[in-house]
């Protein structure tokens, strides 16, 4: 009889009792790869277990703050909202995303240094929030979390299709379509039903906000 081969780690192969199997049918070098491949396999397992656990994650619901006494406004396509008085956030007063806010990004020289931190960073920072580093912050949880399903992870996170608004024409625009989420670096995760991209220039745009868990 073939000796037995054992291998015990996540996934177990034992052929200690057995009469015949498989493995009786492969010879030495055979085995031999076999026993490498499934080492392979218990090490890339490994390392997606300790990836997954070094994930940044989201909170549960999107970033808002306290709206006590802000100026109400209707955009020129007629959505009824808040404005805060600096200009830079706007709050949904009807329909399904009241209470929805959406912030501006921040304002940089041709170098890239901070000239104007908008209400994205400056409200953060002020409720000790930490914004995903980059765009990319989301791809890595669709890919590592969720294994590239999309519809998974937008039931997982539980996004809202607030969509966006636009500081020329001031009017809010995908509403119920899609969402607009930013990052520390002013780029943006962009969510619609079937389908993701992201983007980097749209600072002055109001967008949705998702912080990261402390």
């Amino acid at each position: 009889m073939t000796p037995p081969i054992e291998f015990t780690s996540s996934l177990t192969i034992d052929t200690t009792d057995k009469e015949q199997s498989l493995v009786d049918w492969l010879d030495t070098k055979e085995r031999d790869l076999l026993l490498k491949a499934l080492q392979k396999w218990d090490n890339a397992k490994t390392e997606s277990v300790e990836s997954l656990e070094k994930l940044p994650e989201l909170e549960d619901r999107n970033f808002r703050i306290d709206s006590t006494n802000w100026k109400e406004i209707i955009s020129p396509n007629g959505i009824k909202v808040k404005e805060n008085p600096e200009g830079d956030v706007r709050e949904y007063l009807e329909e399904d995303y009241k209470g929805e806010q959406l912030f501006t990004g921040d304002e940089f020289d041709k170098d890239w240094s901070v000239i104007r931190e908008w209400s994205a960073t400056r409200e953060t920072k002020k409720a000790g929030k930490k914004l995903p580093a980059s765009r990319t912050v989301y791809r890595d949880i669709i890919n590592k979390k969720y294994e590239w399903s999309y519809q998974d992870f937008l039931t997982g996170e539980k996004m809202i299709f607030a969509g966006w608004h636009g500081p020329h024409h001031k009017r809010f625009i995908t509403i119920d379509r899609g969402f607009h989420l930013r990052c520390a670096d002013d780029s943006s995760f962009n969510g619609y039903r079937n389908d993701w991209d992201y983007h980097k220039w749209f600072r002055y745009y109001g967008f949705s906000v998702r912080c990261l868990k402390d």
